[in-house]
């Protein structure tokens, strides 16, 4: 996926598997950037790079899906005790 529009010399990253995909191949947006659940429903859990439970404890309930290209935090916000709001 890449933001924007894609041209002769864009780039993409793959989130999946890539079979069938060669150069030239024609390819479409799936309409959104790529996201990843947060909250508490996380801890004491294990998931993999994109957040799905590797665990065998079924599926997260409760988290919120954050998306990957969010404004970062202000250090000096943190220092003052704000509370960073990570849900969508």
């Amino acid at each position: 996926m890449t933001r924007g529009h894609l041209v002769p010399h864009d780039s993409i990253a793959t989130l999946g598997d890539t079979a069938g995909i060669r150069p030239g191949a024609r390819l479409v947006s799936r309409g959104g950037f790529a996201s990843v659940p947060v909250g508490n429903a996380l801890l004491g859990r294990v998931v993999d790079a994109f957040g799905r439970p590797m665990d065998g404890k079924g599926a997260l309930r409760g988290a919120h899906k954050s998306s990957l290209y969010r404004s970062p935090v202000d250090p000096l916000l943190l220092a003052q005790g704000y509370a960073w709001d990570l849900a969508p």
